[in-house]
């Protein structure tokens, strides 16, 4: 290893040197579904809104 290089890798805070993910694919896909599926009942509570309007209008 070169010298300049093995001195920035002595540099490191201890724990970086292992193998960690940068990103937490499994948490930022879980918050991808959350946020699918809340968007998902708010068209259909928009939905609903709409047709009991629509419906009022019939009246």
């Amino acid at each position: 290893m070169k010298p300049c290089v093995r001195a920035q890798a002595d540099a490191r805070p201890n724990g970086i040197n292992e193998a960690q993910p940068i990103f937490d694919l499994n948490a930022m896909y879980a918050a991808h579904q959350k946020i699918e599926q809340q968007n998902a009942q708010l068209r259909d509570q928009t939905s609903a809104a709409w047709l009991n309007f629509y419906n009022t209008l019939n009246d």
